[in-house]
């Protein structure tokens, strides 16, 4: 069961993609980027997500999807800054 508040949820989500972001096999870099987020993308169910968060709005379904990327971004650069 997802928790309920919004902070919770939002962790909770950060949490997830950041593992699977990391859990590629792909490498770390500015150049694997690309291979990461596709990786991410088509192996990290992100649907309940953007459900839970935007609803049906697609307004907010766009805004979900545009930051999804980003975190995606920022979960991969986590990775090779170390």
């Amino acid at each position: 069961m997802m928790p309920r508040s919004p902070a919770s949820l939002l962790l909770r989500l950060i949490g997830r993609v950041r593992l699977a972001a990391a859990t590629r096999p792909i490498g770390n870099g500015q150049s694997k980027l690309d291979a990461v987020r596709e990786a991410v993308q088509q192996n990290f169910d992100a649907a309940p997500w953007r459900e839970r968060f935007a609803g049906a709005d697609q307004a907010s379904r766009d805004a979900f999807d545009a930051a999804y990327v980003g975190l995606i971004t920022a979960a991969h650069a986590e990775t090779w800054v170390r």
